[in-house]
């Protein structure tokens, strides 16, 4: 029996969202409530059973303005966004209690200690900005969380004996610090073919406020460029994605290892059939053309298991 088995979670939800425009002005508020009742059953057959119940909400608020032919700028758009968010502990964060093949990690629930995980809490702040200027078009996105009791996987050098390397669910107040940004620049569009070249970067800082350090398995700086050609139903692309090293990592005792720079370059090719009443397209993708060792910073297991090297993968997808 699969441990997940034994755990049962039952969640109901009421939703709304709004918007009105006056104008170059937009504005959105949406709010959402959550009931949800978490059960372990795992020890069932010796009457036992624990479990956990409650009301979480969260609210969401936004202002776009939006103008056609800004100075230089065919088009400007601006919006930001405030919202509060609150998430009930899922049944797998409060009781796991098995070894997860997958990450290589004994995970044990953050309840599991007699002291119930709260719920997390989201403050956020976005500030996103797109603008077209003929054949160019350029979206930033700015954001800022602060979250109290963020419930993440943490290394537990004291619960190792017996389970092999353990992690625990934990809360902490935490912050998250990012942008993303990318740049479109159409060098050939006359329907139906089209050339386009897209620029793209992305960095978040995550700080775990309570231990003043930084969050485990965060990603690096990561910047991109993709060349695409668009012929009617055929679309053939290269890209080049560079990851910086990540040394920002959480300190002793369980020091998470360092990753080093990589770059990846891949290729693809597809091509759409129209049929009957679906879609049928054959692709084509070539990834890691240059061989490159590479460690996702991410990953529970990038000490033993880096991406996979060179690779060739063809196949056929339908949509009806």
């Amino acid at each position: 029996v699969h441990a997940t088995a034994l755990l049962r979670s039952d969640q109901y939800g009421l939703f709304a969202l709004e918007s009105t425009r006056r104008g170059e002005w937009t504005a959105r508020l949406g709010q959402r409530i959550d009931y949800v009742d978490v059960l372990d059953h795992s020890l069932e057959a010796y009457g036992f059973n624990q479990g956990e119940s409650g009301w979480s909400s969260a609210t969401s608020g936004s202002l776009t303005w939006e103008r056609e032919g800004v100075g230089e700028l065919d088009r400007l758009s601006v919006s930001g966004t405030v919202s509060r968010v609150e998430r009930q502990p899922t049944a797998i964060e409060r009781y796991a209690f098995w070894n997860n093949a997958g990450i290589g990690r004994f995970l044990i629930g953050g309840d599991l200690d007699g002291t119930p995980l709260d719920n997390e809490k989201s403050l956020g702040f976005e500030l996103a900005a797109e603008a077209e200027r003929g054949p160019l078009t350029g979206r930033l996105n700015l954001y800022h969380y602060d979250f109290e009791s963020f419930i993440f996987l943490q290394e537990d050098p004291a619960a190792t004996g017996g389970f092999g390397r353990a992690v625990n669910y934990i809360g902490r107040d935490a912050t998250f610090t990012g942008f993303e940004t990318e740049l479109d620049w159409k060098l050939y569009d006359t329907d139906p073919r089209a050339l386009t070249l897209t620029l793209m970067s992305d960095y978040v800082r995550g700080q775990n406020e309570n231990d003043d350090e930084p969050l485990p398995r965060m990603p690096p700086w990561r910047a991109g460029l993709r060349l695409e050609w668009k012929d009617g139903p055929r679309v053939a692309g290269i890209e080049v994605r560079h990851a910086a090293a990540q040394d920002r990592v959480k300190p002793e005792p369980r020091r998470e290892l360092e990753t080093d720079a990589y770059t990846m370059v891949n290729a693809d090719f597809s091509w759409t059939f129209p049929m009957a009443n679906e879609e049928l397209t054959v692709f084509l993708r070539a990834t890691n053309l240059l061989n490159e060792e590479a460690r996702l910073s991410t990953s529970f297991r990038k000490d033993v298991a880096p991406l996979q090297g060179r690779g060739l993968m063809i196949g056929v997808r339908a949509e009806f």
